[in-house]
């Protein structure tokens, strides 16, 4: 047990380090060996495995830049959850317009009192909301953009333009991804 322990530790000691070193580089691409890419390719599968069960729409976005492919399409009225998409959703009925939603740096800390407005935030912020009649759609684009620090856990977080990066060498493939809801659920 000890030894598994021992293990754990190392290795989460040189992931904390090779995550400082590559938040700590200046964001482009020459600044980065394939060996870089690895392990930022490396952080992004770890982090959207990990993220699964807590926060699984931002995980599936993040999974898609994996695979060439069209753009996709889900239906999920989890959405609906959210005081931000709702108030989006009466906006967008009431203009006949697309709404951007966006969310304040606040909400990413965690707070379990705040859970699924965090886990909406970090699937749809930035995207865009549009309503007809009873039918919404959320269009996301799925891409990082070159400068932007995410924060994860406490102090610890990670620069997506790690992942800008992986877009610009064409080791993930950008791509929108449309939400559709159930708009008679609305409240």
């Amino acid at each position: 047990m000890r030894t598994l322990v021992s293990i754990i530790v190392i290795v989460s000691a040189v992931f904390f380090f090779r995550l400082y070193a590559l938040n700590n580089t200046t964001i482009d691409t020459r600044n980065f060996s394939y060996w870089n890419k690895i392990e930022i390719y490396t952080l992004g599968w770890l982090m959207s495995t990990v993220a699964k069960p807590l926060y699984p729409e931002i995980a599936y976005e993040h999974q898609l830049l994996f695979n060439p492919g069209p753009d996709v399409t889900k239906h999920n009225d989890v959405f609906l959850n959210s005081t931000t998409v709702q108030r989006a959703i009466h906006r967008s009925k009431f203009s006949g317009k697309p709404v951007r939603l966006y969310w304040d740096a606040s909400v990413y800390k965690f707070n379990p009192l705040h859970y699924w407005e965090t886990r909406i935030a970090l699937a749809l912020n930035g995207a865009w909301l549009s309503t007809n009649g009873d039918d919404i759609t959320i269009k996301v684009p799925i891409r990082y953009p070159k400068k932007s620090y995410a924060p994860l856990i406490g102090s610890i977080g990670v620069e997506e333009g790690l992942f800008w990066v992986l877009q610009e060498e064409g080791w993930y493939h950008p791509k929108t991804l449309t939400w559709r809801i159930n708009g008679s659920k609305t409240t």
